[in-house]
């Protein structure tokens, strides 16, 4: 295990058609980001992301956590409140940084 793996929480569980979007956890474990949500999860290298972040969504959340990486990727609708979107972005700027 890594220790200095680092996790964010977003959304609410069965949210989907909410305000607060899908259950969302997104983990940076040294190069291996993973996001689990309601509906599966996704795993990356670090080195193959090309885009990692929140951006604007059309559902009711109004933000969606998009990850795209070679070949793949993902968009998933959630809402990540104060102290864990501080999280969230503190994982994003790692992905980011390439660490």
């Amino acid at each position: 295990m890594v220790d200095d793996a680092l996790e964010a929480r977003g959304g609410v569980l069965g949210g989907a058609d909410g305000a607060s979007g899908q259950a969302v956890v997104v983990r940076l474990a040294g190069p291996v980001l993973e996001v689990f949500h309601e509906t599966g999860s996704e795993r990356f290298h670090t080195s193959m992301v090309t885009e990692f972040g929140l951006v604007e969504h059309p559902s009711p959340v109004g933000t969606a956590l998009t990850v795209r990486a070679a070949r793949t990727g993902l968009v998933v609708p959630v809402r990540f409140e104060v102290d864990e979107r501080a999280k969230l972005e503190v994982i994003v700027g790692r992905v980011r940084s390439g660490r």
